[in-house]
C-alpha cells in the first residue's frame, strides 16, 4: 500500500497524528556465535514514525521491515563473536546494533529511540557446563583462600 492508495481523510489523520514510541520484541531469535553455541535472544527496538509518507512509500509494513533489519543486524553481530565475550559485554553489541539499524530505519521514515537485548537463553547442556565452570572457579578461589590462611598461620 502506498500513500496514494490511502483515502485523504486517513492520510490527513496519519500526517497530523503524534506517533509515540512502540516497543516490539524479537521472538526468541535463534543465533549461533562464532564458537557454534546455539542461543535464543530476545531483543527490543523502540522507535517512532518520523515521516509517515516515507514509511508507507518505502515498505507496506514498515514495522515488519524494521523487525527484519534488526533481526539481520543482531544475527550478523552475534555471529562474529564468541559466547563469553558476547555475554560479558552485551552493551557494546547493542551500541553497534544501533549504529547498523538507525540509518536503515531513517530510510524507512522511522527513528530508533533505543535498542536492547533483553534475554539470552542458553541450551540446557550449556547452562550445566557454565554452572560447572563457575563452581570450579569458586572452588579454586576457596582453596586459594584456605592455603593463604594456612600459610599465614605458620
Amino acid at each position: 500500500m502506498t500513500v496514494a492508495m490511502i483515502p485523504r481523510e486517513i492520510s490527513a489523520f496519519m500526517m497530523s497524528r503524534d506517533f509515540t514510541s512502540i516497543i516490539f520484541s524479537e521472538s526468541s531469535l535463534t543465533v549461533t556465535p562464532s564458537d557454534k553455541v546455539t542461543l535464543r535472544v530476545n531483543g527490543v527496538v523502540t522507535y517512532r514514525v518520523t515521516d509517515i509518507r516515507q514509511a508507507l512509500g518505502v515498505a507496506d509494513a514498515f514495522r515488519q521491515a524494521l523487525y527484519r533489519e534488526a533481526q539481520h543486524a543482531l544475527r550478523a553481530m552475534i555471529g562474529t563473536r564468541e559466547l563469553d565475550p558476547f555475554l560479558a559485554d552485551k552493551e557494546s553489541v547493542v551500541r553497534e546494533l544501533e549504529q547498523l539499524v538507525r540509518p536503515r530505519a531513517a530510510q524507512l521514515g522511522l527513528e530508533v529511540v533505543s535498542f536492547g537485548i533483553r534475554d539470552v537463553i542458553l541450551p540446557g547442556e550449556m547452562k550445566d557446563l557454565m554452572n560447572k565452570v563457575t563452581e570450579a572457579k569458586k572452588g579454586a578461589e576457596a582453596n586459594l583462600i584456605v592455603r593463604r590462611e594456612e600459610t599465614a598461620a605458620i
